[in-house]
């Protein structure tokens, strides 16, 4: 029997918007475990197998003989990219994007071979065509032979794919009905384009038959198609778009507690006819009839009895053949709590008690809820479960402004918070679709026992609260002594100290530094509800300490490490991080702030007015993503709610909402408090034809998935409402099957991954097994900074799991953090190290007995390690984050050597042994000694380098050794780097430029002299090692030369040059 796992969770890997989408995978009932990530495949060498090519082809030079073909000198020598050796690969190229596709518009009904001949697959190709005149068919051939590497094809509009055809056998083919007019893209590509496989294309377009729905053109309890199952889903999700050549006859079944149906219909082809709707009841008598809401767009919104029944939906009109789209969806009743007045208004809130489950709760409005936090009770804590987007703030008794906003966790909105005794309130709110959500919150006391930091009395028993799982986050303490924490910090410290629960307290923080010898004090703050933000002289650990009055006062402590140059500290607006501290910026409209750029590290607000007449608020606001995200909202003067906001995860953000009047409104800038800059523009113009207040908001919504066989039988399906789907089912034999995923049609972005495995293995292992020795470690080499949850998902802990990582020269501070639940079985962690080809030896492992795992440690020499996760083999899950970090960070020995002028003469006469095992631990050496065939490089002469800017060095080749070969080293992820060499009269005659973990070069030069490397890239200060040497082997006369081309034309990682 074999096994079906499929996985859909929250991502910004693909959007899914205004249609469901299908994916075909094949199970073979001969293979034991199938692992696809098509995410992650590519045609580019990983950092470690650049570094052994490198290697491969020095030892491969100096000791068998092996060449490289001598290519004539050209006009380009190297492009920047890859290495290409060969001229387009069909008549239809340039056609590797979309942008560039080979217009096939005016061959309809013709196949390309006669046309200009087959095409060939090397890379994607893309064609255009065009469909006129309704001809919505569209069908299109595609021939091949797959024994010589699979074929694929899609139709695209204008943004993304509408079918996909993906056999295992020769030949692909597509018939579609497309909803309009317009330009269409074919894409053809394969998984294995470098076999350079040809085909032939043909395409058609025609009027198209009727639909897919039919027959169902009467009317009555049985009309031949239903779309009860399909509730919120447009036709063109299910089974196509609907063709009005006669009436068209839908069933609907509505549940119970249901108080409205909306249905929608869109007319695709309006110059082909008029179309219209109707709403009948179970008696077949007319129930409702459609509205205009736009053009082409026709709305039937119906109150309808709450005992639920069937309903019918007619479709009518000219009779025409004209496309249509059409969808429904029904709006449930109120919950108990919204009763004749509702709990809409703060006024109006419901009481609940604590510790009291309420389910089944409607959002379909604003949900208000009273609640009161019992004497001795100092926290808050509230939890919401629901389907959909919904989220709370809370609320005290004398403030219209929210104390607090829920957070994200575990599939749950959270609110935990400090609180004195008293009276607060609960706001419920989202999209307003009356999706369903549970509630529960409970006062609880605070006191719980110190030793939760204890002993952390002094800096020698320092709590750690270093690394990603712990910065940011509030730490709980109980201040009845010195509280001590240790941190890991980079160029800056931010810190705050939240205290303010209750009256009598006196708590202060600083931030100290331990010089090897006694503790030093750098910063320091006094009061409550204080920051301390401050650059550090250098990065490494530091302290903070707790003090005060000894009489148990609650705090909440928080810090993080801020990589931003501290010239800019907050910016010129400050203080504004309330409503009520707005920066005044109506002067400034139609123009960027005034003073200077802002700074987001926590909220900033700014007031602006709005002219009688200039009812509409246009607002820009520019950042770079990577350096933190920001987001922003518009509020009027009275309301705690925003009317609009504008939330992504790209750069920059924009809103454009028309307001109901003239006055005072404000601007919250807020996002990842990371002291990411930005600049806001803001203007007040005349309103226009808009959508809602609350608009842009459409980028939400839940995501289901399902899986049905080759005959189209629907097998099983999620029935999830957080932001994970899954499916597991038992196959009962090999063959196609198809994930269906689809929702409520909102442009929310998804991950998807799949895979099949003999229930004769333990299922609940993960996707990075089998990797329980050290030989079978799964590489993270080239995932640093990236939790596993982001590759292939999370792991588990079912054995003893070993991951492969690669610590750069110069990056020797390793830091690991493991997370998972120690209650569902403990997790430990170990490093090590590789002495041999065959043998570890252990460094350094951490092994508590609580939440979560850190490693925090530098290591003595870079190279190769391991990481081991161990324990109780309970499958327990777990996440495993890791990076090196910088450890050299003044300028290297070789400066000044900014340009030619001043390059540094690397040219070596030294004779000495070179290791080229990995990184240094064993294995065979090349010696230099009598051979002429020096192999150098600057981490064993003076150092390494550090690319803060350009770097020049000059080395000189001798007239015997005429073949030179430059290696560069370097962490990709640290700044990009590329090389390009210079003849003595500074002319580029090589360069390599790859965008990748490594750059190298070999050139066959025609003269002696001196030679000019230049070192280039993103000046960011990262380490790199360049390695050099001369061989007196001249390229063109030893063979072998076809390995190493072949190297370099599939993964662009060599130049081979002959000047």
């Amino acid at each position: 029997m074999i096994t079906t796992s499929i996985f859909i969770y929250e991502s910004p890997i693909i959007e899914s918007k205004n249609s469901s989408l299908w994916y075909a995978v094949q199970s073979n009932i001969l293979e034991n475990y199938i692992k696809p990530n098509f995410l992650y495949i590519n045609m580019q060498f990983n950092k470690k197998v650049k570094v052994g090519v490198f290697l491969l082809c020095l030892l491969l030079i100096f000791t068998t003989g092996i060449s490289l073909i001598d290519i004539d000198k050209q006009n380009n020598v190297v492009d920047r990219n890859s290495l290409s050796l060969s001229a387009l690969e069909d008549g239809y190229e340039p056609n590797n994007f979309m942008g560039s596709a080979y217009d096939l518009t005016a061959y309809n009904d013709n196949w390309l071979s006669w046309i200009n001949l087959n095409g060939t697959l090397r890379d994607d190709d893309w064609y255009n065509i065009s469909v006129t005149g309704g001809n919505h068919r569209v069908r299109l051939n595609l021939t091949y032979t797959y024994a010589l590497g699979d074929i694929s094809m899609e139709l695209w509009n204008s943004t993304m794919p509408m079918i996909m055809s993906n056999t295992t056998t020769d030949d692909e083919f597509i018939d579609f009905i497309v909803p309009a007019d317009g330009i269409y893209s074919i894409k053809v590509f394969g998984f294995n384009p470098v076999l350079n496989n040809t085909y032939d294309l043909w395409w058609n377009t025609t009027l198209p038959p009727d639909d897919l729905y039919e027959e169902n053109d009467i009317s009555g309890y049985d009309p031949q198609y239903t779309l009860s199952s399909y509730e919120g889903k447009w036709l063109s999700e299910i089974n196509g778009i609907g063709i009005q050549a006669d009436d068209d006859w839908y069933t609907i079944y509505m549940p119970t507690e249901r108080e409205k149906i909306i249905i929608e219909l869109e007319n695709l082809n309006p110059a082909s006819g008029y179309i219209d709707m109707e709403l009948y009841d179970a008696g077949v008598t007319l129930n409702g009839s459609s509205f205009n809401v736009a053009n082409n767009t026709k709305k039937i919104e119906e109150f309808i009895p709450t005992d639920g029944g069937y309903y019918f939906i007619k479709v009518f009109g000219d009779d025409n053949s004209t496309s249509y789209d059409l969808k429904w969806y029904s709006i449930a009743s109120d919950d108990l709590y919204d009763d004749g007045v509702g709990n809409d208004y703060k006024w109006d809130a419901s009481y609940i008690s604590p510790a009291t489950m309420l389910d089944d709760l409607i959002q379909k409005d604003d949900d208000w809820y009273e609640i009161y936090v019992a004497p001795g009770k100092e926290l808050i804590y509230a939890e919401l479960a629901s389907l959909g987007n919904i989220q709370m703030q809370l609320y005290n008794n004398n403030n219209s402004y929210p104390i607090y906003w829920s957070f994200y966790k575990d599939g749950k909105e959270i609110i935990d918070t400090y609180a004195s005794s008293g009276t607060y309130y609960i706001r419920v709110y989202g999209n307003n679709v009356s999706n369903s959500y549970d509630l529960l919150w409970e006062d609880l006391s605070t006191r719980y026992p110190e030793e939760y930091f204890e002993p952390n009395n002094n800096y020698l028993t320092a709590f750690d609260i270093s690394g990603p799982g712990n910065e940011t986050m509030a730490h709980r303490g109980i201040q009845w002594n010195d509280d001590w924490f240790q941190i890991y910090a980079e160029e800056r410290i931010h810190a705050d100290l939240n205290y303010d629960f209750m009256s009598g307290q006196d708590i202060n923080f600083e931030i100290l530094y331990y010089n090897g010898t006694d503790i030093e004090l750098i910063a320091w703050m006094l009061g409550n509800n204080t920051s301390i933000d401050i650059p550090i002289p250098w990065n490494g650990t530091y302290y903070i300490r707790v003090f005060g009055n000894n009489s148990g006062g609650r705090y909440e402590l928080s810090w993080q490490s801020t990589t931003f140059s501290s010239s800019y500290g907050d910016d010129a607006y400050e203080p504004n991080n309330f409503k009520g501290q707005a920066y005044y910026l109506s002067p400034f409209a139609a123009s960027w702030l005034p003073d200077g750029l802002g700074i987001q590290f926590d909220d900033d607000w700014y007031e602006v007015f709005l002219d009688p007449g200039e009812e509409r608020i246009y607002i820009e606001l520019s950042f770079s993503h990577a350096l933190g995200n920001i987001d922003i909202e518009v509020y009027n003067d009275s309301s705690p709610d925003p009317i609009a906001g504008s939330y992504s995860l790209d750069d920059n953000e924009y809103i454009d909402v028309n307001v109901t009047m003239f006055g005072k409104y404000f601007i919250r800038v807020f996002g990842d408090n990371a002291s990411n800059p930005y600049d806001l523009w803001w203007e007040d113009l005349s309103p226009t034809e808009m959508d809602d207040y609350y608009e842009e908001n459409d980028f939400e919504g839940n995501i289901s998935l399902e899986l049905y066989d080759d005959s189209q039988s629907l097998l099983v399906s999620s029935n999830s409402s957080d932001n994970y789907a899954f499916v597991d089912f038992e196959l009962q034999k090999s063959g196609t099957y198809y994930i269906h995923v689809f929702g409520e049609n909102k442009g929310n972005w998804y991950d998807l991954k799949w895979r099949t495995q003999d229930e004769a293995k333990d299922f609940y292992d993960d996707s990075y097994e089998d990797n329980n020795e050290f030989y079978k470690a799964y590489s993270l080499w080239d995932d640093e900074r990236t939790w596993l949850r982001n590759i292939a998902g999370l792991a588990v802990q079912g054995d003893e799991d070993w991951y492969l990582i690669d610590v750069s020269a110069g990056f020797l501070h390793l830091k690991v953090d493991v997370i998972f639940n120690h209650s569902a079985g403990d997790i430990d962690i170990e490093i090590y190290e590789v002495v041999n080809f065959d043998e570890v030896n252990p460094v350094i492992e951490n092994n508590s007995r609580t939440d979560n795992e850190y490693i925090n440690y530098t290591l003595s020499h870079p190279g190769v390690y391991f990481i081991v996760i161990f324990g109780e083999n309970v499958e327990n899950e777990y996440d495993l984050w890791w990076d090196d970090l910088r450890t050299i960070f003044d300028e290297d020995i070789y400066e000044p050597n900014d340009s030619y002028l001043n390059a540094t003469d690397i040219t070596a006469n030294d004779n000495y042994e070179k290791d080229f095992s990995p990184r240094g631990h064993g294995g065979p050496k090349i010696s230099a000694d009598g051979t002429g065939n020096d192999i150098l490089s600057l981490r064993t002469s003076d150092g390494l380098g550090l690319q803060y800017d350009e770097d020049w060095y000059e080395i000189y080749v001798p007239e015997e050794r005429l073949t030179l070969m430059i290696g560069l080293q370097y962490d990709y992820a640290e700044g990009v780097m590329g090389l390009i060499v210079y003849d003595s009269d500074y002319r580029e005659i090589a360069e390599n430029f790859t965008k990748h973990d490594g750059e190298f070069i070999i050139i066959n030069l025609r003269l002696n002299g001196t030679y000019y490397i230049r070192v280039f890239g993103d000046n960011t200060g990262n380490v790199y090692d360049l390695m050099w040497a001369t061989s007196e082997l001249p390229i063109e006369n030893i063979p072998g030369y076809d390995i190493l081309i072949l190297l370099g034309s599939l993964f662009g990682i060599v130049s081979i040059i002959a000047i």
